[in-house]
């Protein structure tokens, strides 16, 4: 179909009211040409503008007198030009209706547009009438739905991995307590100094990196258990300096720049630990001839207009921790995946690839985010922010370990415990040191126990996940025939399975597996001798 179009400049000279009614149809028309939403061209079949709206104007960011007269390839950007060259007379035919490309306007550089063309008549002579739509919004409304849907999908798979990671490491946990138990009791009975004894050293050092590595998948699904405390950050880093020492090298300068006034943050220690040391080995790493390290802390408040720029980020006051390196740096491929977990740039054999998606996970943990950036050859900055607050740090008083096994003094402990090698090794452990240990694997056995002498049982040790309740709902049923009963708990979970803030609002201890022989004693007898107190 051909539509015609007449320029009024071309209509003949009639009667002076048929000419009244021409111009008040040629309003109508201006109006709804430059009404329209769409920019419209006029073209002729050489592709020379000859009539645009006012859109189109804007558009371009040219005026009508500009426009006009223009090629339509001085209207698209340089490197589309061949393209539209040769499709132009498809184009003109209406054949690519509807087809996505780019305008150009000096200010704004290329536009992305959806045209629509139909083929008509202007003047008495074939033209083209072209519909340009501006589709930039939907173009950044289709992007942020990708990014939208990118990141629920990388949320689903580390939700997907951390709910296997918590089971795995429930399982790992009371392996583990099996084995760094007895490997305490091969340990105290063997002489030092023998080959048996220096191989069941081994064994026990194998079972305590199979821990750390459990932990490390929990920091990174975020499912560990934090102990929030304040702190001040420079305090800690000046408390490992040396550690980091011994630990990237002598090759390798390490500078501190330390804001003096830096607020305190309200974090759990040693996860915050466990950022610092895998920050300082992802550095140094990256330097395998040496380099320098700084690392820099300082009070940082971050806007709303900054935090659009990264989808973890929040608006509020924050203490940042940075950690600069004069390493190789990484590529934009390789920054967009470095948090993931296991993906590693090193050979095999040579990382986990947990390193930098365990800080991620502390840090998500913490409420807190991170950014990185890195040009390849130039090295690495990695910026960590953590909530701050105003409060000014305690400072814990660090307990004085008695160097001797805690022993019991006759107590009497029921202990609870559905994980048979678990109770069997526990109650070795408590029976060899002086405590009198009735056992059940389940709280049903437990109540019976109980109910035969209440007032006989000093303490209860219990499992906090069992078969027919929770440790916690077996403590206060007990509690209630026998108020001064003592508690202490304990789990492999390290999730919200626990109810670890549940336990806290009780008042009751908790001992998280796996435990070492002397870790249980203490633990215990710190809970006794409460008794005296």
């Amino acid at each position: 179909m051909m539509f015609s179009i007449m320029p009024i400049e071309n209509v003949p000279n009639e009667a002076p009211k048929k000419r009244s009614e021409i111009d008040a149809l040629e309003q109508r028309f201006r109006l709804l040409f430059d009404s329209s939403p769409d920019a419209i061209f006029v073209e002729d079949t050489d592709g020379y503008v000859l009539d645009v709206n006012t859109e189109a104007c804007r558009l371009h960011g040219m005026t009508r007198d500009q426009l006009v007269g223009k090629h339509v390839l001085d209207l698209v950007p340089p490197e589309a030009r061949d393209e539209v060259s040769r499709e132009f007379p498809r184009l003109a035919k209406g054949e690519l209706d509807g087809v996505e490309g780019f305008s150009f306007a000096a200010d704004r550089g290329p536009i992305p547009v959806e045209l629509r063309t139909r083929p008509i008549e202007y003047a008495g002579k074939a033209a083209i009438l072209l519909h340009v739509r501006d589709i930039s919004k939907r173009r950044q409304a289709e992007e942020a739905l990708h990014r939208s849907e990118e990141q629920l999908r990388h949320a689903q798979r580390l939700e997907a991995v951390g709910t296997l990671a918590s089971g795995l490491a429930h399982d790992f946990n009371n392996l583990m307590t099996v084995i760094s138990c007895y490997s305490d009791l091969l340990l105290h009975g063997l002489e030092e100094n023998t080959r048996l004894h220096q191989d069941t050293q081994e064994i026990r050092k194998a079972s305590n990196s199979a821990a750390d590595l459990t932990r490390q998948l929990l920091m990174f699904s975020r499912k560990q258990i934090v102990s929030p405390v304040l702190l001040d950050l420079n305090s800690l880093l000046a408390e490992m300096e040396s550690l980091l020492l011994r630990l990237i090298g002598e090759d390798i300068e390490v500078v501190h720049n330390h804001d003096p006034d830096l607020r305190s943050v309200r974090v759990d220690r040693g996860q915050i630990e466990q950022v610092v040391m895998n920050l300082a080995i992802n550095a140094r790493d990256a330097m395998p001839r040496g380099g320098r390290l700084t690392i820099i802390t300082s009070n940082v408040v971050l806007t709303e207009a900054e935090c659009r720029l990264d989808p973890d980020a929040q608006p509020g006051n924050f203490v940042c921790l940075s950690t600069e390196d004069t390493g190789v740096g990484m590529d934009e491929e390789t920054l967009d995946r470095v948090l993931e977990p296991y993906f590693t740039t090193k050979e095999l054999g040579k990382g986990t690839g947990l390193g930098l998606s365990v800080v991620y996970g502390i840090v998500k943990k913490h409420e807190g985010s991170i950014s990185i950036s890195s040009t390849p050859g130039r090295g690495s900055l990695f910026r960590v922010y953590l909530p701050s607050v105003e409060s000014a740090p305690r400072q814990p008083s660090k307990e004085q370990l008695n160097l001797e096994k805690p022993r019991g003094k006759g107590e009497r402990i029921l202990l609870v415990e559905d994980h048979s090698e678990i109770r069997e090794i526990s109650e070795r452990i408590l029976t060899e040191n002086n405590y009198h240990v009735e056992s059940a694997a389940n709280a049903a056995d437990a109540v019976e126990l109980f109910e035969k002498e209440a007032d006989a049982f000093d303490l209860l040790f219990s499992d906090m996940i069992l078969a027919d309740t929770t440790g916690l709902d077996l403590a206060e049923r007990l509690r209630a025939i026998n108020p001064e009963l003592y508690v202490l708990l304990t789990s492999g979970y390290m999730d919200d399975k626990l109810q670890l803030r549940l336990i806290e609002e009780k008042g009751y201890p908790f001992l998280s597996k796996p435990y070492a022989n002397m870790e249980l004693l203490r633990t215990i007898r710190r809970e006794l001798d409460k008794r005296a107190d």
